[in-house]
């Protein structure tokens, strides 16, 4: 079984198993499959620029940095955006081709939201995007999460 991080980790995983929505799925890959704690389920959009994944944090939180293991259907370009209200989003940090794989984006320090979502401005492929992990590190450590 997956470990259940906890605030009191030097890093921890917030988006773990915390409410999770999705702009569109596609042949069952649902949205809660990104913050499940496995690199092996996924969450895959519908055939469409402009799909995002977004979670609930629970409460406003500093968020030091984001992981994102890409399935083959990635972004070639997305932004990563906080927002308090759901209303108001701010880009954190924007990512040109998430390419394949793992992509960890440091954002600016004290950046802080509830809510962190992934907006997938231009896809890849012309599948949608998919991706197996979407992982907040809710710390203000300059040192990188490590992800077992």
């Amino acid at each position: 079984p997956t470990p259940t991080p906890t605030p009191t980790d030097p890093h921890y995983d917030c988006a773990l198993g915390k409410p999770i929505e999705a702009s569109s799925t596609q042949s069952g890959f649902i949205a809660s499959n990104a913050n499940d704690g496995s690199d092996s389920s996924r969450w895959s959009s519908l055939f469409q620029d402009n799909q995002w994944i977004r979670v609930d944090l629970l409460t406003t939180t500093t968020i030091a940095q984001v992981r994102v293991l890409w399935e083959t259907a990635y972004a070639s370009y997305y932004d990563v955006q906080v927002s308090d209200d759901l209303i108001t989003w701010q880009t954190a940090a924007q990512g040109i081709d998430g390419a394949l794989g793992q992509v960890n984006s440091m954002l600016p320090k004290d950046t802080m939201g509830r809510y962190l979502r992934i907006i997938a401005t231009q896809r890849a492929t012309a599948f949608g995007i998919s991706l197996y992990t979407l992982s907040v590190d809710c710390t203000n450590s300059d040192a990188p999460l490590s992800f077992q």
